[in-house]
């Protein structure tokens, strides 16, 4: 292993209950744990937010954008690897192959602000900067929180505060 890296992890089930969470190497070594205290920028994760902003805007799943390059200012995004296809692509397909021009054309359809929004509803809380690259997530966020913003999307949209101790029983089961 690379000494001196850290890494966080968050496990939520679709309540919010914290199935598992690693906030670094060593809690002994520094109890700082990069789950909850640490930013992050979530990358290709956010783009979840800009497809459910933009069903919930009129669009589907069948809704086609093609692939090609988008210049947006001097902001110019590109796919893994580079290259476009200049393929006609339903939002199903776009998503699945996590195309990184449709995700920003269709963020500029729907309006960023309307992205930002839905990451709010659904537990972001952390400062987004509502800018072109907000689709392919380069507003820092909690591990917690992205985790949180799952499992509300797991549980039908409705939004759930992450918990890890459900009850506690006293030795006569109280």
């Amino acid at each position: 292993p690379t000494k001196g890296l850290q890494t966080a992890i968050v496990a939520l089930d679709d309540r919010g209950a914290i199935q598992a969470m690693v906030g670094g190497r060593s809690y002994r070594a520094s109890s700082y744990n990069r789950a909850v205290q640490s930013v992050r920028q979530p990358g290709s994760a956010f783009k979840s937010f800009v497809y459910l902003a933009a069903l919930e805007n009129g669009l589907s799943p069948a809704t086609k954008l093609r692939d090609t390059p988008i210049q947006l200012g001097t902001y110019a995004p590109k796919n893994y690897g580079g290259s476009s296809t200049g393929k006609l692509m339903t939002l199903a397909e776009a998503y699945a192959r996590s195309v990184n021009t449709i995700a920003v054309k269709l963020g500029e359809r729907v309006d960023r602000s309307k992205v930002a929004e839905m990451a709010r509803r659904l537990g972001i809380t952390t400062p987004i900067v509502v800018e072109p690259s907000i689709a392919l997530g380069t507003s820092e966020v909690y591990v917690l929180e992205l985790a949180a913003a799952y499992a509300a999307i797991a549980n039908g949209g409705m939004k759930v505060e992450p918990f890890a101790i459900e009850s506690v029983r006293l030795p006569r089961g109280d």
